[in-house]
């Protein structure tokens, strides 16, 4: 419960009571005609529904609870998620990743292609002397080994290297994240190698700003580089699309440019499939094998029958507004991706999810045989984004932080589902789908107006 309900002159939700014959705030009453007076939550105040997973709480029916009390976690495999700090925290199977602070990251399963992907001590080897390696001390993040990566000429190539034990495919999309620290050259290499044909694609240049230098064994696309909040180490992210289908090599080094060499601290490397950096695997197979992190299915837990206290009574009955809150990495990812999925029988759902393709935030309601409606807005930057969604029966608006909004009618009712089965976060209701993502808070709230909407995400 939020500090502030320690004073008893300030109730969490409003009044600690009411007249039997009126509504509270949560339950659909009106505070303009007395029937609870001023809303004094962390909610909004007409939420039946709200899971604040950025300050680590959760409200069902206008009462506060444990996040264990309100949503249930599948996943078959452990889970690392790095905080507002960088520093990387690990849940075990069935259990959410949510950092306050940061919020809940929900995704589908990812297996990583680097083998040893935070120890460049183990399983890696290098390129030729005179390149040496030897243990720089501690650990960085929490998961990644330190290695001090020495060359003593001046030639730009040196680099400790380890071999993939699957082969990428030409033209898919992978994403390649690497990690370091400064060393004496002030420089980093990373590198990908088409080992049959003898081509490189390589990023090069100063820790803080390496550039793209050669792109024979395939395109490299939105480059990235960021210093961590450690003040130490830096993140380099970017796409790559091989012109081979084989078996790549990859490595980092301290990419030398004056007579003396240099060094460079490597942390570690890794390559996803698809165009999304996910949360951090450790992966500490063999040649042949990787770790895997299995899919997250997250659900809102039913309060007797149903996620709520029946809808009816909380007022959404007639229809409801989706308020949602995320961080995202990526947009385009060529995949729909699921923000929230109310799902009733018979395949009837409300859903609010991100096309890929179209690169646009859209909202779906179906209900009986009837094909679904849609409407929605583009989407113009990653990074933190508030949503709004109101289905009402036959109107429907969409709306943004940033300015978009997307209105429409449709014979199609936007009634919530009845009867109401599951809400399913981070995933649509056939389990695929995830958002790969940061969710920091989602509520579902009884109709709000057009105004009430447009303050909400610009807050």
């Amino acid at each position: 419960m939020s500090g502030i309900s320690k004073f008893s002159g300030f109730p969490p939700a409003g009044p600690l009571s009411w007249p039997l014959d009126k509504k509270p705030v949560w339950r659909g009453g009106s505070p303009d005609s007395g029937e609870q007076g001023p809303h004094l939550g962390w909610w909004h105040a007409k939420a039946a529904l709200a899971l604040d997973f950025f300050n680590a709480r959760m409200m069902r029916g206008g009462e506060e609870l444990p996040l264990a009390s309100v949503v249930a976690t599948l996943r078959s495999s452990p889970h690392l998620l790095a905080d507002a700090q960088g520093i990387h925290h690990s849940f075990a199977a069935n259990e959410l990743a949510t950092i306050a602070g940061r919020g809940a990251y929900i995704g589908g399963q990812m297996t990583p292609l680097v083998v040893r992907n935070s120890d460049l001590l183990v399983g890696w080897s290098n390129s030729s002397a005179p390149l040496t390696h030897s243990d720089a001390g501690g650990m960085a993040l929490g998961i990644f080994t330190r290695t001090l990566l020495v060359s003593s000429d001046a030639t730009n190539t040196r680099h400790r290297r380890i071999t993939l034990p699957n082969a990428v495919k030409s033209g898919d999309t992978y994403t390649v994240i690497a990690h370091y620290q400064l060393g004496t050259s002030g420089n980093i290499l990373v590198f990908l190698e088409n080992q049959s044909g003898g081509t490189f694609s390589r990023v090069a240049g100063n820790v803080a700003a390496p550039i793209v230098t050669t792109m024979d064994a395939g395109a490299i696309s939105n480059l990235a580089t960021v210093l961590l909040p450690d003040g130490v180490t830096y993140r380099t992210t970017f796409h790559w699309v091989p012109n081979f289908s084989d078996i790549p090599r990859v490595g980092m080094g301290p990419y030398n440019t004056s007579p003396s060499g240099g060094t460079v601290i490597a942390l570690g490397m890794d390559i996803h499939p698809g165009r999304l950096a996910t949360p951090w695997i450790v992966s500490e197979g063999s040649s042949t094998m990787t770790s895997s992190r299995l899919a997250s299915d997250v659900r809102v837990m039913a309060s007797g029958s149903e996620p709520f206290d029946g809808y009816d009574a909380a007022g959404l009955a007639s229809g409801n507004t989706i308020l949602f809150e995320m961080s995202l990495s990526e947009l385009a990812s060529g995949t729909n991706r699921s923000l929230l999925n109310i799902a009733g029988g018979s395949g009837e759902h409300q859903a609010v999810y991100l096309d890929g393709v179209a690169n646009e935030l859209r909202i779906a309601t179906k209900k009986g045989g009837a094909t679904p409606f849609t409407i929605g807005v583009p989407m113009v930057a990653a990074g933190n984004v508030r949503v709004a969604a109101r289905f009402v029966d036959g109107s429907y608006r969409l709306r943004r932080s940033g300015g978009g909004v997307s209105t429409g009618t449709s014979a199609v009712t936007g009634a919530m589902p009845s009867p109401l089965t599951t809400i399913y976060l981070g995933q649509a209701d056939n389990l695929s789908g995830h958002l790969n993502g940061i969710i920091k808070q989602a509520q579902i709230c009884r109709p709000l107006t057009d105004g009430e909407m447009d303050a909400w995400v610009a807050a």
